[in-house]
C-alpha cells in the first residue's frame, strides 16, 4: 500500500506554516531552521504538514515525533514514510514497507558525458539522444535519490547503484505531474 500527499507552497498561508512549526519537535524545529532560504524553510514545514495529514488520516494521530537516523533520515515508530520537496512543491509517501520518495522539477540539465553518481549505463540512457535527455535525467536522478532513502543511507553510500533496469529489492513507480517527476522507491514485499 502506498499512499501519496502533494502540495505546493502557496497551499499554505503564513498561519499555516507557524502552526506546522509550533507543532513540531525541537529536532524538526532546527532542520527546518537550518534550510538556507525561506522558500527551504516553507518547503520543509509543507513536507511536515503533508506528513502530519497523513498521520491523521491513516493513523488518527494528533500528533508524531519525528526522529532522525545518523543519516538524517526522518522516522516515526508507528509508521513507514518518506519526505521530499522541489522548488515549491512537497510530496509525502506512505507505506507498510520501507519507502523512499524524490520529486524533481524538470529543468535544462548541463549536457556531459558522465555525470556524478551515474554508472556508464545510466550516462548512456541518458545522453541517447538530446530529445528528451532533461526529463531522462531527471528520471534517473530521483529514481537514485528515492532508493537512497528508502535504503536511509546517503548519495556517497549508495548512489553509485544502477537503477535503470530496475534494482533487486525495490519496486520503483513514477508519476509525472504538471513539470515535476515523482519517483517512490518501496521495498519488494515477501
Amino acid at each position: 500500500m502506498i499512499k501519496l500527499y502533494r502540495a505546493f507552497t502557496d497551499d499554505l498561508d503564513d498561519a499555516g506554516y507557524s502552526e506546522v512549526y509550533e507543532k513540531l519537535s525541537l529536532a524538526a524545529r532546527s532542520r527546518v531552521d537550518i534550510q538556507g532560504t525561506e522558500q527551504g524553510r516553507k518547503n520543509s514545514l509543507l513536507g511536515h504538514f503533508l506528513l502530519m495529514r497523513g498521520v491523521k488520516e491513516l493513523f488518527g494521530r494528533e500528533e508524531c515525533d519525528v526522529f532522525y537516523t545518523e543519516n538524517g533520515k526522518p522516522c516515526l515508530t508507528f509508521c513507514k514514510f518518506s519526505i521530499a520537496h522541489t522548488e515549491n512543491m512537497a510530496v509525502c509517501a506512505f507505506s507498510d514497507m520501507d519507502i523512499g520518495i524524490d520529486a524533481e522539477m524538470l529543468r535544462p540539465i548541463k549536457v556531459r558525458e558522465t555525470y556524478p553518481f551515474f554508472s556508464v549505463g545510466e550516462c548512456d540512457f541518458v545522453n541517447r539522444t538530446e530529445k528528451d535527455r532533461d526529463t531522462r535525467f531527471m528520471r534517473i536522478w530521483t529514481r537514485k535519490e528515492a532508493y537512497v532513502k528508502m535504503l536511509g543511507g546517503t548519495m556517497s553510500q549508495d548512489g553509485g547503484t544502477d537503477v535503470v533496469g530496475g534494482v533487486s529489492g525495490a519496486v520503483f513507480s513514477e508519476h509525472d505531474f504538471d513539470r515535476f517527476i515523482i519517483t517512490v522507491c518501496e521495498a519488494e514485499g515477501k
